[in-house]
C-alpha cells in the first residue's frame, strides 16, 4: 500500500526465488504509459454527438465529432510470428478508442474488428449498428462508475466480449447474438430484444468472474441458463423476478451468488440435474469456430474427438443421437455441487423472494 497515494501500487512480478533471493520483473510506469499512448488512436471529448464509425480495410474513420478521428483496425494480412512469441501483429495493429464526452451515439456503419484495441467510455453512450446483425470485435469494453452504455451490436461467433469498469453495460440489441461475454466488474443488464425472425439471445454464454460484477436479467430468455458460469470468485446473478431452470449451476468457488433484487416479484430456480438432450446439441458449419458439439461440412456431420475429426452421419438427427449418448454416458457417474449462495447479503440491495425447486432427473431419464 502506497501511503501517499492511499492505494495499492504495482511494483514487480515475482518470477522465481528461494529463502536467499528472488527474481522479479520490475514495473517501469513510464514505459507502461508510453505503451498506452502508442496503443491509443485518440480520444473524443465531444458530448451529445452522433458519431459514425466506418471500417476502411485495416483502418477506420469516425466522423461527427469536432475533429475526424482515424482508428487503426486489425490487419489480417500481417503474419503471426514464427518464433513462438505471443505477440500477434495482426491484432496489435488495432488501436484503442477513448470517449470522454457524455450522451454520444456511436453508430457502426459496418462490422468493426478492432483487434487488440479496446473501447473506454467515461460518459453515457449508445453503441448501435447499421442493422441488427452488425458486429464489433476487440479487446473489450470499459465503462466508468455511474455511467451507462447501451450496447446494441453483436459480437461474432467464437468471440468473448470482455467487460470491465464499475459502470453499467446495458445489452439492448436485437436478435440472436452468437458471441459470449465475460463480466469482470460493474453491472451488465441483459435486455436483448427479439429480431426480425423472432429470435432473441443476448449471448451464447455468460461468465461472471472476480467477485465484483452483477449481471441482471430483464427477462428469463436472455441466455440459456446452462450457459451461465461463475468463474474465479464469481459475482452476482440477479434474476430480477424471473424464473430459470438449470441442469446444474456452474461455479468454481463460493464467490457465486444468485439473488433476486426485485422486491415486487418472486424469482424461481429449478434444478433438474445434468441431463443432456438433443435440444442442447449445438451444430455449426466448418470455419465458424470450435464452440459446438457437431460440425457440418457439405451435408456431412462430424465431431471432434481426441483432436481429430470423426465422421458421424449424413443425417442430422442420427448425428445428434450419437452426441447425446456420448454426453450422458460421461455424466452417469459424475456428481456436482453448487458451493455458492442463494439470496442477498448486501443490506443496501433488495432481497426479494427467491424460491428453489430441487427435482433432479438422472441421465437415464427417471426422477430420483
Amino acid at each position: 500500500m502506497d501511503n501517499r497515494l492511499n492505494r495499492w501500487v504495482y511494483i514487480a512480478t515475482l518470477q522465481s526465488g528461494n529463502d536467499d533471493f528472488t527474481v522479479s520483473v520490475v514495473n517501469h510506469p513510464e514505459y507502461g504509459d508510453l505503451l498506452e499512448q502508442e496503443d491509443t488512436a485518440g480520444t473524443i471529448s465531444d458530448s451529445g454527438k452522433t458519431l459514425t464509425w466506418t471500417a476502411l480495410g485495416n483502418s477506420s474513420r469516425i466522423t461527427g465529432a469536432t475533429a475526424e478521428l482515424v482508428v487503426d483496425l486489425s490487419d489480417t494480412s500481417l503474419p503471426d510470428p514464427t518464433t513462438g512469441k505471443p505477440h500477434k501483429p495482426s491484432l496489435h495493429h488495432g488501436k484503442t478508442l477513448k470517449i470522454f464526452g457524455d450522451g454520444n451515439t456511436l453508430n457502426l456503419a459496418n462490422n468493426i474488428n478492432q483487434g487488440a484495441g479496446a473501447l473506454y467510455f467515461s460518459g453515457n453512450a449508445v453503441v448501435t449498428g447499421a442493422n441488427e446483425m452488425t458486429t464489433w470485435l476487440g479487446a473489450g469494453i470499459s465503462v466508468d462508475k455511474n455511467k451507462n452504455v447501451e450496447w446494441q451490436v453483436h459480437n461474432p461467433v467464437g468471440d468473448r466480449l470482455s467487460k470491465i469498469g464499475e459502470g453499467t453495460l446495458t445489452v439492448s440489441g436485437k436478435g440472436k447474438n452468437l458471441g459470449s461475454i465475460s463480466v469482470g466488474d460493474g453491472t451488465v443488464i441483459l435486455n436483448q430484444q427479439a429480431g426480425e425472425n423472432g429470435e432473441k439471445s443476448a449471448f451464447s454464454e455468460v461468465g461472471i468472474v472476480s467477485g465484483r460484477p452483477t449481471v441482471i436479467l430483464n427477462s428469463a430468455d436472455q441466455v440459456d441458463p446452462n450457459s451461465i458460469y461463475f468463474g474465479y470468485r464469481g459475482g452476482r446473478l440477479d434474476l430480477n423476478g424471473n424464473s430459470l431452470t438449470f441442469n446444474r449451476i456452474q461455479n468454481v468457488d463460493d464467490g457465486a451468488r444468485i439473488v433476486n433484487n426485485n422486491a415486487g416479484t418472486a424469482a424461481n430456480i429449478s434444478l433438474v440435474g445434468q441431463v443432456f438432450t438433443a435440444n442442447y446439441v449445438r451444430t455449426i458449419n466448418f470455419g465458424e469456430g470450435y464452440n459446438a458439439d457437431l460440425f457440418r461440412s457439405q451435408g456431412a456431420y462430424f465431431v471432434l474427438e481426441n483432436n481429430a475429426w470423426k465422421f458421424i452421419s449424413w443425417n442430422h438427427d442420427d448425428a445428434k443421437k450419437y452426441v447425446v449418448e456420448k454426453k450422458n454416458k460421461a455424466l452417469e457417474n459424475q456428481l456436482y455441487a453448487y458451493n455458492g449462495y442463494f439470496g442477498e447479503s448486501d443490506s443496501s440491495r433488495e432481497n426479494g423472494k427467491l424460491n428453489i425447486h430441487f427435482k433432479p432427473i438422472n441421465a437415464g431419464g427417471s426422477s430420483f
